[in-house]
């Protein structure tokens, strides 16, 4: 539906979703906050997707506080943290299979980890525990311990994973507790566990982009840019050029709206494009939505040292203010530039409130 129309539902079964995962690409995820003033301001972080190969059935999971990655399997519930997040724990509905995982900074390696996990069970019934036996986990020392204990009546079996990270001196306890009627699915969220526990330091990611969120026009309009990509300043317009083709470049251009229409302000363009370019052809020229405002889209080629590939919106009034919002590259790497780059920075454009 267009912007203002109506979709009328026939029943209350009429949309239906799923979880899958996104498929390979980048991503702009975007944030408004508003003050109690009522003013807004508007975020964005550019995310690169890599889904090849994916397995469907498991989960990640990335703390961005400790700095770990781990596999879980897709049905079980979200990690969430409790006891005042000391303990993070994830698990089946139906609480067959638990893993909870223990963070702490009061041990100095891995073994100390893991006795610190036996020292929380406290008094479990009969309780049977094996000798912990070393492996190395990404090149960290680890010991694994078997256990086995009643609960409800029903044997339960369980498997601690212990490691210590030095770089971030945190030890950490990934104790996978399941009852013994049911020893797949733990076997399964274990090799999945095992294969996939990674480490990493969370300040040197915090903030790290190839692209950055610009606010123009007197804070009136914002997007994203590629971080390497360079501002230029001409009067009412600022570009953003590639920084290896000079071809290749991002401009606005915002003025007091001068009572024209749309059209008009389109048809202003394309005779100014064609005063200043040879063999100007345009290949499209119709309505286009940026979120919920319309734009009119005119895309064009012409002829310079190679033939250009370029496309320019248009709008009035937003705010007392005319943009016109422009692209251009060579045309041979147009349509892969607009895949990569152009239609992240399109998408991404929001006026300000």
């Amino acid at each position: 539906t267009s912007a203002g129309e109506i979709l009328t539902l026939a029943d209350e079964k009429s949309i239906t979703f799923e979880k899958v995962p996104a498929p390979t690409g980048t991503y702009a995820i975007s944030f408004i906050a508003e003050n109690v003033a009522g003013e807004k301001r508007r975020s964005e972080a550019i995310i690169e997707v890599d889904n090849t190969g994916l397995d469907a059935a498991l989960r990640g999971y990335t703390d961005l506080e400790y700095g770990l990655n781990f596999r879980y399997p897709a049905d079980w519930v979200r990690p969430r943290f409790v006891r005042d997040g000391q303990l993070l724990v994830t698990g089946d509905d139906a609480a067959t299979t638990v893993l909870t995982v223990f963070p702490s900074t009061a041990v100095n390696n891995a073994a100390e980890t893991e006795a610190a996990i036996r020292a929380s069970w406290g008094d479990l019934q009969d309780l049977q525990v094996s000798e912990p036996r070393a492996m190395d986990l990404n090149g960290l020392r680890t010991y694994v311990t078997e256990y086995t204990y009643i609960y409800g009546g029903q044997q339960r079996n369980g498997t601690v994973i212990a490691v210590y990270v030095p770089d971030q001196g945190v030890g950490y306890g990934f104790d996978l507790d399941s009852s013994a009627a049911n020893p797949a699915d733990a076997e399964q969220a274990r090799l999945a566990l095992l294969a996939s526990i990674t480490f990493f330091d969370p300040a040197a990611i915090m903030g790290s982009s190839i692209w950055q969120s610009v606010t123009l026009a007197e804070g009136t309009v914002s997007f994203p840019v590629p971080e390497s990509w360079q501002r230029r300043d001409e009067g009412l317009w600022t570009f953003f050029d590639a920084p290896d083709d000079p071809a290749v470049f991002i401009g606005l251009g915002a003025a007091t709206t001068a009572g024209r229409t749309r059209d008009e302000l389109v048809t202003h363009w394309i005779d100014r494009l064609d005063e200043n370019v040879v063999n100007l052809a345009i290949l499209a020229s119709e309505p286009y939505y940026v979120g919920s405002e319309e734009w009119h889209l005119v895309v064009f080629t012409y002829d310079a040292d190679v033939t250009i590939g370029g496309a320019f919106f248009a709008t009035t009034d937003v705010g007392g203010q005319d943009y016109v919002f422009w692209l251009e590259a060579p045309n041979t790497d147009f349509d892969q530039l607009y895949a990569d780059v152009f239609s992240i920075v399109v998408d991404g454009f929001s006026f300000a409130g």
